[in-house]
């Protein structure tokens, strides 16, 4: 007889069990070495994309700065910053509501796509 047949049932079970065990195993270290791989190779661009949102942030604030200098011109220096500081907050606002409406039509249709892929009669 064959090494297969002298072996029982259970004995043959607990191998299955092992050997998926380590299928699993082996399966979830190649995806986490994947996900590594991938989060190496996206570092350096976001460290530039964050750098250059950095750079903009600070160009801002100095051509914020330049509108109150040049506002200073014809009106109290602190009226200029007001006027500087409102319309940035009107515009910050703006943002924020485009933002919040875009952020809605993308949950929603996810929220949709999720719904369809619901099991039935639950």
């Amino acid at each position: 007889m064959s090494d297969v047949d002298d072996r029982s049932f259970g004995t043959m079970i607990r191998e299955i069990g092992g050997n998926v065990d380590r299928i699993i195993r082996t399966e979830l270290r190649i995806a986490f070495a994947e996900v590594r791989s991938a989060l190496r190779a996206a570092a350096r661009p976001m460290l530039l994309l964050a750098t250059a949102a950095f750079l903009a942030a600070v160009a801002l604030l100095f051509l914020l700065g330049s509108a109150m200098l040049a506002l200073a011109t014809v009106m109290p220096a602190w009226a200029a910053a007001l006027v500087v500081s409102f319309v940035t907050a009107l515009a910050s606002l703006l943002v924020l509501a485009l933002g919040r409406a875009q952020a809605g039509a993308v949950l929603s249709t996810t929220d949709l796509a999720l719904d369809g892929a619901a099991p039935q009669g639950l």
